[in-house]
């Protein structure tokens, strides 16, 4: 009986397999994005009720509640940045020797390219997946979250930290489609460069004996002088966007501030609203130590997804290729090994002796 069509590709089919850890990911994220409302609670209760009580017990308990509460925090952070190692591994152990063999069929029947270039692109998304990059898809559904509170604060805040949000989306999403063509040529030129540079390598003699390295060194120079090219107009374009995000940023964060302490003067709110609103949407604690603030939670989105885009779709396309080659040569070998590196001590590959053999 004929089995049915694929309907996922090979990476989106051990991406599948992973779906419990990254539903494990995703409630780790909640917790840590809601304990991130921590500060601003702190300093809310700091001013309106420690400072105004003159009770220096009341400080001391809510300052040891907010440290153990950064204590669980950064525990849950190590514990979901060990989780994205171990699926990246694993993601690894299940493609790598499919890639291998896919890179190593391709380069039989097609002369030129890159051979490695399906390596290349899994060491890249095992590292998107274990990166920063993933942490964007994650926290950035939670901005609305940092937006209802600023609200209940007051709807002006919501207001101007919504329109600051709205304006640093704008100019992520920007800097993805301005670089994007740019970086894309820029990549495929380094690719065929690098190949033309191997394949003269391995006939290094012949060309110095035919006096030819002159114009293959010409031609290698032209090559590389675009690759140079197409970066720098990618890295300018990249530098003025990100110049004009710093400005707005930097500005709205001030306006909040100024915003805050107005309507404090008019007594609509506290001190310490004004303070807390100003703590949550300026810089605060991100995943592995890095800063970020709410206004950039979702503008990291885009640019954190994108570099992981192309290298996952030839990476996706070089092992499908592969099962399907190795399916019309091998049909009934067995079933391919999909174990995680947790079990992967108990493989053995063919040939390997077993201790005490022989």
């Amino acid at each position: 009986m004929p089995k049915p069509p694929r309907t996922r590709s090979e990476l989106a089919d051990v991406l599948f397999r992973l779906r419990r850890s990254f539903y494990a990911l995703a409630a780790f994220s909640g917790v840590i994005n809601v304990m991130m409302l921590t500060p601003a609670i702190y300093m809310l209760q700091v001013y309106d009720r420690a400072l105004v009580s003159r009770n220096v017990t009341t400080l001391g308990m809510l300052t040891l509640l907010v440290v153990g509460l950064f204590l669980l925090m950064s525990a849950l952070e190590m514990t979901r940045t060990r989780v994205l190692i171990r699926v990246g591994n694993c993601l690894d152990m299940d493609l790598n020797r499919r890639i291998f063999s896919a890179a190593f069929e391709r380069n039989l029947s097609r002369a030129g390219g890159n051979p490695a270039q399906a390596l290349q692109d899994l060491a890249q998304v095992r590292q998107f997946l274990t990166g920063n990059g993933l942490f964007a898809f994650f926290d950035a559904p939670w901005t609305p979250i940092y937006l209802v509170v600023c609200y209940l604060i007051h709807p002006w805040l919501g207001l101007v930290t919504m329109i600051g949000s709205l304006i640093l989306v704008g100019l992520a999403y920007l800097t993805e489609k301005a670089t994007q063509k740019p970086l894309a040529e820029a990549n495929q030129a380094a690719m065929t460069s690098a190949s033309y540079a191997n394949n003269n390598l391995r006939n290094a003699e012949v060309i110095e004996a035919m006096g030819m390295l002159p114009s293959i060194g010409k031609r290698w120079y032209q090559g590389h002088l675009r690759i140079l090219q197409m970066q720098t107009l990618a890295s300018d374009r990249a530098a003025l966007i990100s110049s004009t995000g710093r400005f707005v940023r930097i500005t709205l964060q001030s306006l909040i501030l100024g915003t805050g302490a107005l309507l404090a003067i008019e007594g609509k709110i506290t001190p310490g609203m004004m303070i807390a609103c100003s703590i949550l949407t300026g810089p605060r604690p991100g995943p592995g130590g890095t800063g970020d603030c709410l206004l950039e939670a979702v503008a990291r989105l885009p640019l954190g997804l994108g570099p992981a885009q192309r290298p996952a779709a030839r990476l996706s396309a070089a092992a499908t290729e592969h099962v399907a080659a190795a399916a019309d040569g091998h049909a009934g070998r067995g079933k391919r090994d999909r174990r995680c590196p947790r079990h992967h001590h108990q493989h053995r590959a063919r040939g390997q002796l077993q201790p005490g053999a022989g």
